[in-house]
């Protein structure tokens, strides 16, 4: 079986990553930085020796929560297309080459793909391996 490595989370660590303490169960966030250390903040060597990543399953289709708002990440790049400098129609037409051709974040622009990571949406399929726990089983 794999093991969690590196280069499977990086992408995920400028935005507080979460994940499940094997030892008492608690949710506790890699912090990169000491001062934002508190009492469920663990270190990035603690993280990959105690925890399991906590991510939304790889489908833009489902609704998932970040900063208190839920939203179907689908319906959240039709709407704010603008802010990527791009016509809402090729937005849709990304989201549907994303959703129905590309291979999870082959050949997407790192833009649409950066902002997948900062929902903690596991690109890179480690909830399948048994490597990062599906945050809607919680």
């Amino acid at each position: 079986m794999k093991n969690l490595e590196f280069k499977d989370i990086y992408r995920y660590l400028p935005f507080n990553l979460e994940g499940i303490h094997h030892l008492n169960n608690d949710v506790m966030t890699i912090h990169l930085f000491t001062e934002e250390i508190s009492q469920n903040s663990i270190s990035l060597l603690g993280f990959f020796n105690e925890c399991t990543p906590i991510l939304y399953p790889h489908d833009l289709t489902k609704e998932i929560e970040y900063n208190g708002e839920k939203f179907l990440p689908t319906v959240w790049f039709r709407d704010n297309y603008y802010l990527f400098g791009i016509q809402q129609d090729d937005m849709l037409q990304l989201i549907s080459m994303y959703l129905y051709i590309f291979n999870r974040n082959d050949s997407a622009p790192d833009w649409f793909v950066s902002k997948l990571y900062e929902w903690k949406i596991d690109v890179n399929g480690l909830i399948p391996q048994g490597l990062a726990i599906d945050k809607n089983i919680l």
